[in-house]
């Protein structure tokens, strides 16, 4: 789970939106004594039509898992739940069964409707996959301080959320970590980290399984690395480096594995070595510019564009370099075309 920068409404979004919780609230209004013992009238095609929108930021992956999903593997999902409020017993534990289902502990209600008034909110929006969101998460939402039943309106205003969500602060990579066999612990015995994998089921076993590919290779990269440090050879540690922060890409399936393994394995790197590591990299790009004729473009220069992403630990120093060495500001980094194939 990594955070992703939340979309931009469409201007005539705050009308629309008004004018939908308008008719849903005049609908709860008319309830009366009733209200939680019938559905109330969402317009999910409301909703639904805006998921275009969180597919391009989420870049097709799910908020909660990181899998890559598609139009059928996908929800938009209310971060809060719109129908009902319901928890985990503290001492709860859920597994995965026969056919991918969530086995064990049964939910307990919390309190029905949930947070109806939320339905038509941006923020209260991100995609997720099936699995996580119809399987798992259904209408859990685990609350600090574990609130007893009631007017779900006090439930939000008097109770936290636990958890943790992938458009907002705080960054899940605080609060989750990766470890052996593809498996997900809370950072720090973090009480958010503990809430969201419970929540989701991301340490059921078939997501485990998906993530050890990544978390091989991260693994295979990262012990390169320490063998190039120890051989002084900073245009392997550049290229190596590079990789990794290719892998920790937003747009890469489980990029936060491989950010958690660096954070925690590969300690050590300092913006002294990515000044080292950017300038052997610099003059590597010059000989392969030389070479190949490729007016400004080299497999070099596509390691310094991957150490210089947003992303990336001390890509200021990266880009400084940059324009020092090579004579051209980031912005022509990150625009120059690839060459053509052969």
């Amino acid at each position: 789970m990594i955070r992703y920068i939340r979309p931009n409404p469409p201007s005539d979004f705050a009308a629309a939106s008004a004018a939908a919780l308008s008719a849903l609230e005049a609908h709860v209004h008319t309830c009366g004594g009733t209200l939680g013992k019938e559905k109330l009238p969402f317009d999910g095609e409301f909703w639904r039509n805006h998921t275009p929108a969180f597919m391009r930021a989420q870049h097709s992956k799910c908020g909660y898992c990181e899998q890559s999903i598609s139009n059928r593997t996908r929800d938009l999902e209310h971060y809060a739940p719109k129908a009902a409020v319901t928890r985990l017993p503290s001492d709860g534990v859920r597994a995965e069964g026969e056919g991918g289902k969530a086995v064990g502990s049964a939910p307990q209600l919390v309190c029905r409707p949930g947070y109806w008034w939320l339905a038509y909110s941006w923020d209260n929006w991100l995609v997720a996959c099936k699995d996580c969101n119809q399987t798992w998460k259904l209408n859990l939402f685990p609350l600090e301080g574990d609130p007893d039943a009631g007017d779900p309106a006090l439930v939000l205003h008097e109770a936290a959320p636990l958890l943790l969500h992938p458009l907002e602060e705080p960054d899940p990579e605080e609060h989750l970590q990766f470890g052996p066999g593809g498996s997900i612990q809370p950072r720090e015995n973090s009480k958010r980290g503990c809430a969201t994998i419970r929540t989701c089921g991301l340490d059921r076993t078939s997501l485990c399984e998906s993530r050890m590919a990544t978390m091989a290779n991260a693994s295979m990269h990262i012990t390169l690395v320490r063998e190039a440090r120890k051989e002084q050879a900073p245009d392997t540690i550049g290229l190596l480096l590079a990789k990794l922060m290719d892998d920790s890409r937003p747009r890469v399936q489980f990029a936060g594995v491989t950010r958690s393994l660096v954070r925690d394995q590969l300690d050590g790197t300092s913006r002294l070595e990515m000044a080292e590591a950017a300038t052997a990299l610099c003059r590597l790009a010059r000989k392969e510019c030389v070479a190949n004729q490729l007016a400004g473009w080299s497999g070099a220069l596509d390691a310094l564009r991957s150490l210089g992403m947003d992303h990336v630990p001390f890509h200021d120093v990266v880009r400084k370099v940059i324009r020092r060495h090579l004579g051209f500001d980031w912005e022509r980094i990150t625009s120059a075309p690839a060459p053509a194939g052969p």
